[in-house]
């Protein structure tokens, strides 16, 4: 099993939500795979901004996907 490392800047996103955190954690790998090569795949940096403020506010709602669309 590939483990994938959560980039910093949605770790500290998740630090100052912690319900985000919760239910990252508990999602299957797969679908945490997902949210960070959705991050990941931004090219600007306000892109990835936009979308890890997007995946910790469905993560906080219990949505984890798809976030990719």
């Amino acid at each position: 099993q590939e483990e994938t490392s959560v980039p910093a800047d949605l770790v500290t996103s998740m630090i100052l939500k912690p319900a985000a955190r919760i239910r990252f954690e508990n999602i299957p790998p797969a679908e945490q795979r997902n949210i960070i090569q959705w991050i990941e795949a931004a090219e600007e940096k306000t892109t990835r901004s936009q979308r890890i403020r997007e995946a910790v506010a469905q993560l906080v709602a219990g949505d984890s996907g798809p976030l990719h669309t």
